[in-house]
């Protein structure tokens, strides 16, 4: 027993011995070895610029290296080991190797540690030029404005498949060989492409420029620094690249700092903001059961599960046309109604009609409407009327705001007593867009802002079509043929006398009365309702059968000030507050003409949907980097539409509290895979993060549910969030996808106010078309008890990324995070019926073990963390001791441990109550300088104890380490020890915290010697021996 555990003590002590605490060592020839051979060979140029920008460290070659123009300076300290050379990328200059390479005659490969500005590119498309040929030569390797890489050694553009992330430090390499015309393009040490060359070299020797195109200005420049420039006149192999890659990688670590302010309040963030647009037609695409009078259970799960704020109602384009009149009572007795796109669209029966919505939306999933009212037919009266139906109370005549039938008491006999307390309206949805301009078509010389503002006489000419009473489509024009006839113009009313009714053309007369009238073209009409009958053949003709009826009329239409004088008036009187909002396109128009007419009193916000508009080919559907450019899209084309809209609000209606609504948005019109992916899911909270910075009330992404594989009227069936799949039985099934489960962690994982943040560290993921995709998104919130919330997106595709938490500046030691976080192997993982729940919520809890909270996110995912109220009290005793509560969700989860911060991030540590408090140690340069020639080898080096006299020192290989605590049989044993699965930074930490904890070693840590496990656990079989 006492001779295994002196042979676990004396390994321990060689490892320390290696880098002894103090004095008699030469610390920086301890790691000093050669690089292998194959490593020099062929090796020209080698720049790490730790004496100067023309030192060449390659020993076996004399290649020359010159400064050209002041625009390039060496920084210490700021390269990824020492000191680097910074670009300002405005300049004509650039470090210039004379006489160096002929690209048909050498085969070439040519690699650097690159750190791009997050501004290199300012919202241009240049190319930025890392390595270039002068004279009749050519670029060899440059980056373009989507961040990839390219080579035009041959006369030919050839791209890598993967970019370059900006603002972090990243290893590129390129080789060509001139016998095979092959190219390779590798970042962070993989080879992402290999391409074959097309055209010819160009047989010159000529200069090699670094960081500038040979016709300079002052966008060919790279903006950045560079460290660690290798040229070699051979083409290296992916394993020779990789080994020089990984000398560096781990300095190459994203490090981002969040950093929390609670005092900072920014904005409310209501009930209703994260939200989602429904639509009643087809039955709310068979979520409504219409025989049995109910929300499909299927569904109604997956909608109480995501917990949307607010439902928008009764859709987008279709509610133009919505008569919310035709949509209460007795389902059987309904008349149908019209599609906001009449002309082509089947009429509908509104079996999901008001009441069946609102009760659903109110008291079953306890949410809020949104009501988008039916400007294409309506008018400020009947709005009016809604107020009172949708929010008066029934009771008896008391109160009957709007006079005439009283509203309330009408709600009350359909089933609903109490009011719904509706308070956001939209009027309209994209009025005045193509195909959505309605009775505005009647407007003559006048602007159709103008008209949608104002209102006014409207006239439409002969050949404006009548239709049917419930149905609009074009074939209902024409005549059947049939006795006793009955057409509508289509606004009403008309005016008086103003009706000419046309028939093939030819005009009838127009009667009082059809009787007695015989074998006559007449026909009557009533300019209320619209109303036009025809004969019988006996009491006036009957019009032939396929001719088109038609008629020429004026109608006094309302404009958007009159809806909302009206709908505040009811809602004044009733005692309480509705936002109104303008739904027309153009928005930046509305918001002028406002201003100008003095009207700025009458609206509360304006409507805005920005979607991606990337079908045409903007972003083609089989694109390998779709995820990445529609995040970089949004960045280029949404915002600042969204941007343009606040400025103009800001600068014609300055203080008055003028917002943006968010009620549609989503990628248009893809109708793939991605759409129904995680990757949707990670581009829908990059979006309503960016839109609630712009003070929007609510955010209604479009749409709830839909027919994946059909189409809807965008054209993009399948980005809704909620898949209804019709059965061969007739029945519909529902699959929850990627982007409704993300809607479940920002409902359920966002406090009421939002409050301040910095994001330190962060760097860029993607770059399209000159926009920089941020690598994190974040939000921070409180509640009225004091929990934040913080909700944070890596847009990264394929790599993890380590955010460390501050709250305050309080300590988290000892506290447990609730976490909530969707993600999956790929952007394009989608749930399906036959696996519903690849993508899902995953659950957890993180143990902090100092002051702030560390944690790796995971490839394109969002994850939000929940600090209790109670976590963030200062005093010592309280983080011992405070009990915190358990929810539901924390119970099912497992506890994790946080990494503890890397030797080199420097900050305060507050150790976890079972180790005691670490003294001040000061490490000698030499020992930090041993450190950093280590990481060059790929050799970690940390402690796992110390005090002011010895340290602890524990020299590992971390891919060889993490490879042997991960076989399953170690891993196991570990756990039964009292271990927790992870990272191996998180499995050392738990070693480090046993160690604190006692003077003798624990016995597992043979398993971190390389111990064989049989001999490791036959220490545990002699201790309980003993016992």
């Amino acid at each position: 027993m006492a001779k295994r555990t002196a042979c676990i003590l004396t390994a321990l002590c060689v490892a320390a011995a290696a880098v002894p605490g103090t004095g008699g060592y030469n610390y920086s020839e301890v790691f000093a070895a050669e690089e292998a051979d194959d490593l020099r060979e062929g090796l020209s140029v080698y720049l790490n610029f730790e004496d100067a920008l023309t030192t060449n460290s390659a020993s076996q070659s004399a290649q020359k290296v010159e400064v050209q123009g002041s625009g390039v300076t060496r920084k210490e300290s700021e390269g990824i080991s020492g000191s680097a050379a910074y670009f300002d990328g405005t300049s004509a200059s650039s470090l210039k190797l004379p006489d160096a390479v002929n690209a048909a005659w050498d085969d070439v490969t040519l690699m650097a540690w690159i750190k791009c500005d997050d501004d290199m590119f300012g919202g241009s498309t240049d190319k930025k030029y890392l390595f270039q040929q002068t004279g009749a030569g050519r670029s060899i390797l440059y980056l373009d404005s989507n961040m990839k890489l390219g080579t035009y050694v041959t006369a030919s553009d050839v791209l890598s498949k993967s970019p370059v992330a900006g603002g972090k430090w990243v290893h590129v390499a390129f080789t060509s060989s001139h016998t095979a015309k092959k190219a390779q393009f590798y970042i962070n040490g993989k080879l992402v492409n290999e391409n074959t060359l097309d055209g010819s070299y160009v047989d010159a020797l000529t200069d090699l420029l670094i960081g500038n195109h040979k016709n300079a200005t002052e966008k060919t420049g790279f903006k950045g620094y560079m460290d660690e420039v290798r040229y070699y006149k051979k083409v290296m192999t992916p394993a020779q690249i990789q080994s020089i890659y990984k000398v560096y990688s781990e300095n190459a670590v994203t490090n981002i700092d969040i950093t929390v302010d609670t005092s900072k309040e920014v904005r409310e963030i209501s009930k209703a903001m994260f939200g989602i647009n429904h639509r009643y037609h087809n039955n709310a695409y068979s979520s409504w059961n219409a025989s049995e009078k109910k929300v499909e259970a299927k569904f109604n799960e997956y909608v109480k599960e995501a917990h949307f704020g607010s439902v928008r109602y009764p859709g987008g384009t279709v509610s133009n046309l919505f008569d919310w009149k035709r949509s209460i009572g007795p389902a059987e007795q309904r008349k149908k109604t019209v599609h906001g796109l009449p002309e082509t669209s089947d009429p509908i029966t509104p079996n999901f009609g008001l009441d069946e919505a609102m009760s659903w939306i109110y008291d079953d999933i306890k949410a809020e409407a949104v009501w988008v009212y039916g400007m294409g037919q309506g008018s400020a009266a009947d709005a009016a009327d809604l107020i009172e139906y949708l929010n008066a109370p029934a009771d008896g005549d008391a109160t009957n705001p709007n006079g005439g039938v009283d509203w309330a008491e009408v709600r009350a006999a359909n089933g609903h007593p109490e009011p719904y307390g509706v308070t956001r309206f939209e009027i309209g949805n994209e009025i005045g867009y193509y195909r959505q301009t309605y009775w505005m078509d009647g407007r003559g010389n006048t602007d159709w802002m103008d008209a949608y503002i104002d209102g006014g006489r409207m006239t439409f000419g002969q050949n404006t079509r009548t239709v049917k009473e419930e149905d609009w489509r074009d074939q209902a024009t024409n005549s059947d043929g049939t006795a006793n006839q009955v057409r509508y113009v289509r606004y009403t009313p008309a005016v008086e006398n103003s009706v000419a009714v046309y028939v093939g053309g030819t005009q009838w007369q127009i009667v009082d009365s059809l009787e007695g009238k015989g074998a006559q073209n007449v026909c009557t009409v009533d300019c209320k309702t619209g109303k036009i009958t025809f004969g019988d053949g006996i009491n006036g003709n009957i019009p032939q059968s396929g001719k088109a009826i038609t008629a020429s009329y004026q109608s006094d239409r309302d404009g958007f000030v009159s809806y909302y004088q009206a709908m505040n008036k009811i809602a004044d009187e009733l005692g309480m507050e509705i936002q109104v909002y303008c739904g027309s396109g153009n928005q930046v128009s509305f918001v002028q003409k406002m201003a100008q007419k003095g009207y700025n009193n009458y609206y509360d916000g304006v409507v805005i949907h920005p979607y991606s508009d990337t079908s045409g080919g903007v972003i083609a559907d089989n694109d390998p980097e779709f995820y990445e450019k529609v995040l970089g899209r949004s960045l280029q084309y949404n915002m600042p539409r969204v941007k343009a809209l606040v400025d103009a609000m800001n600068q014609y209606a300055p203080g008055m509290g003028k917002v943006p609504v968010l009620s549609e948005f989503g990628v248009y019109n893809h109708n793939t895979q991605f759409v129904r992916g995680i990757g949707h899911a990670v581009y829908i909270a990059n979006e309503m993060i960016d839109y609630i910075g712009f003070g929007t009330p609510y955010i209604n992404k479009h749409c709830l549910v839909d027919y994946p594989y059909g189409a809807d009227n965008l054209g993009s069936g399948s980005q809704c969030v909620i898949q209804a799949i019709k059965q061969n039985d007739g029945t519909t099934d529902f699959v929850s996808t990627p982007s409704a489960k993300m809607f479940s962690i920002f409902n359920n994982m966002t406090g009421t106010t939002q409050i301040g943040q910095k994001i330190e560290g962060n760097v860029t993921c993607y770059t399209y078309k000159g926009y920089n995709v941020p690598l994190v998104k974040a939000i921070s919130s409180k509640d009225e008890q004091g929990n934040i919330y913080l909700t944070v997106v890596n847009n990264s595709r394929d790599e993890r990324t380590d955010v460390n938490l501050i709250i305050d500046g309080k300590d988290l030691t000892g506290k447990d995070l609730q976490i909530w976080y969707l993600t999956s192997d790929d952007v394009l993982d989608e749930n399906t019926q036959a696996n519903p729940n690849k993508v899902d919520v995953q659950k957890t809890k993180i143990s902090v073990t100092e002051k702030t909270a560390k944690y790796s996110l995971a490839p394109h995912s969002v994850t939000a963390f929940k600090i209790p109220a109670d976590a963030q009290k200062e005093s010592e005793t309280e983080s011992e001791t405070q009990k915190e509560t358990t929810t539901e969700s924390e119970k099912e989860s497992e506890s994790e441990t946080v990494n503890k911060p890397s030797d080199d991030k420097k900050q305060t540590e507050t150790q976890t109550p079972a180790a005691p408090a670490k003294p001040t140690v000061t490490r000698p340069k030499a020992v930090r300088n041993v450190k950093a020639k280590a990481t060059k080898k790929g050799i970690r080096i940390t402690i796992l104890r110390e005090n002011a006299e010895t340290a602890l020192i524990y020299v590992y290989r971390p891919d060889a380490m993490g490879h042997e605590l991960s076989r399953p049989e170690i891993l196991s044993f570990l756990v039964s020890t009292g271990y927790q699965a992870g990272t191996i930074d998180q499995m050392l930490e738990q070693l480090r915290t046993r160690l604190h904890g006692s003077e003798e070693f624990p016995h597992e840590i043979g398993v971190f010697l390389g111990y064989p496990l049989n001999d490791v656990c036959l220490l545990y079989t002699s201790d309980a021996a003993d016992e």
